[in-house]
């Protein structure tokens, strides 16, 4: 008896097994209590999940979405026999634009051609972009912030990050003066206005001046 009581351990509630034991036997008693949740456990979060798989998913419909554009595209222009009757932006004012190097003296047909349909391509590929930055923010509508989101989302766009930055970036771009209206530059000439100047107000009335013989009267003749 005295061996078995100094012996062995004791196996009482205050040890580990036994008060799982006891834990666990409260628990199953009283079905009310909620689950006991190990500190520490990280338990990932769902909704960041379908955030992260919605927008991966996104962007491989707008991968196929560019691809399939530029292959029609592509077999377009291929299967085309006379190219210059199909641009839609003006090839007069292409080439007053190439005109405007000093070192451009001549121009071919052709240039202003392959410029123009350049222009309407990359016009179509950014509206495709903005049109889906859009829709993503349930708007019917393309704004400035959907063109510079497929902006910044495309490496090949990068050089108009200065033109068309996200509306995070609060730097002074070069389309501010266009966007904020006709807001005269320091370029332009101002009329210059004089300050206003001090109006002297009407002279006051006339006063004449006392004479001598006012001042001092005459003797009289008594004297």
């Amino acid at each position: 008896m005295e061996q078995n009581q100094h012996g062995q351990p004791g196996k009482g509630i205050g040890s580990a097994p036994a008060q799982e034991a006891h834990n666990k036997n409260q628990n199953q008693s009283n079905p009310n209590n909620p689950p006991i949740q190990t500190v520490g456990s990280s338990v990932p979060s769902s909704y960041g999940l379908r955030c992260n798989y919605r927008h991966q998913q996104q962007q491989d419909q707008m991968e196929e979405k560019v691809k399939s554009f530029w292959a029609q595209q592509r077999k377009e222009i291929e299967e085309s026999t006379d190219i210059r009757s199909q641009h839609s932006v003006p090839l007069s004012r292409i080439k007053k634009i190439m005109k405007t190097d000093p070192d451009v003296k001549l121009v071919a047909a052709e240039t202003p051609v392959v410029f123009s349909k350049a222009c309407e391509l990359f016009i179509m590929e950014l509206t495709m972009k903005a049109w889906a930055n859009a829709e993503d923010n349930n708007r019917r509508t393309i704004k400035k912030c959907d063109i510079a989101s497929a902006i910044a989302k495309t490496d090949v766009f990068d050089f108009l990050d200065d033109i068309a930055p996200l509306p995070g970036n609060h730097k002074n771009t070069v389309m501010d003066p266009l966007v904020a209206g006709n807001a005269p530059t320091p370029t332009q000439n101002v009329p210059y206005m004089p300050p206003p100047q001090h109006v002297a107000g009407p002279p006051p009335p006339y006063v004449a001046p006392t004479t001598l013989h006012q001042q001092n009267p005459p003797p009289s003749s008594d004297d």
